[in-house]
């Protein structure tokens, strides 16, 4: 897959748009790990020509942010791919998070500041801290290498006061079974903030999948149920559905 990647990246900015489009499709479709095995080979000036193209696509800069984070140099790249993020002139609708992954890559001191600037300001506008906490599950999934996993949890946590976006973060930190948080999710049950539907019910569904002996999330589970049973057992099935794995008929 790596070969293939590696072929495919030489008509990225093919003349015929069906070849780019597909070039393109099959870094869209690609693993990380097959990615990665080919990215710090690239010439760094190729990508960082396509980033500053006016024709490149927004639907491309996160490939090629990323892309540069792995073969691009410290100095000149991260100052590179910061001076894009910043430039007043941009509204990106897309790739923040590559981009931002790509900066953090480079320069992860800065570059992590940087991520953790936008996710503690809640007057940021809800894509770019949304890129930013995409950008941040991205080092948790496979890079714990450059940013270790408790510093990406700290970083989730700037999340859970906004309202608007805090059952994106307490979903993220039910699945890395972050139960010493469920003093601070639970208690932000009844804030003014948080009382948008479907983030109540991301803190009852970290509640629910909490370990039986967690006594803390139990008792909150309780008084849950004698509010709304109806809601609470839903819940639970939906949690059921997802721990249950799909089966697949075997191949004939």
């Amino acid at each position: 897959p790596a070969s293939r990647l590696k072929y495919f990246f030489d008509y990225l900015d093919s003349p015929e748009a069906a070849i780019a489009q597909d070039a393109f499709a099959e870094f869209a479709v690609a693993e990380y790990k097959d990615l990665q095995a080919i990215a710090s080979k690239l010439p760094a000036a190729t990508v960082t020509k396509w980033l500053k193209d006016p024709n490149t696509s927004p639907s491309r800069f996160g490939l090629y942010g990323s892309m540069l984070g792995h073969c691009g140099n410290a100095k000149e790249h991260a100052a590179f791919l910061r001076e894009m993020l910043q430039d007043p002139k941009k509204r990106f609708s897309s790739g923040i998070d590559g981009m931002l992954a790509g900066y953090v890559m480079l320069a992860p001191k800065e570059g992590w500041k940087y991520i953790c600037d936008i996710l503690q300001d809640s007057k940021q506008e809800f894509l770019a801290r949304y890129a930013a906490l995409r950008a941040i599950r991205f080092f948790w999934d496979y890079r714990p290498d450059v940013i270790p996993p408790d510093q990406v949890v700290d970083a989730m946590k700037l999340l859970l006061d906004q309202g608007d976006i805090a059952d994106l973060p307490i979903d993220d930190l039910r699945r890395w079974k972050r139960w010493e948080l469920m003093d601070t999710i639970i208690g932000l049950y009844g804030k003014e903030t948080h009382k948008v539907p479907i983030v109540k019910r991301s803190i009852i569904r970290f509640a629910l999948d909490a370990p039986k002996d967690n006594t803390k999330a139990a008792a909150f589970i309780k008084e849950r149920r004698a509010e709304d049973p109806e809601r609470v057992g839903e819940i639970e099935q939906l949690l059921e559905l997802e721990r249950t794995p799909i089966k697949t008929e075997p191949k004939k």
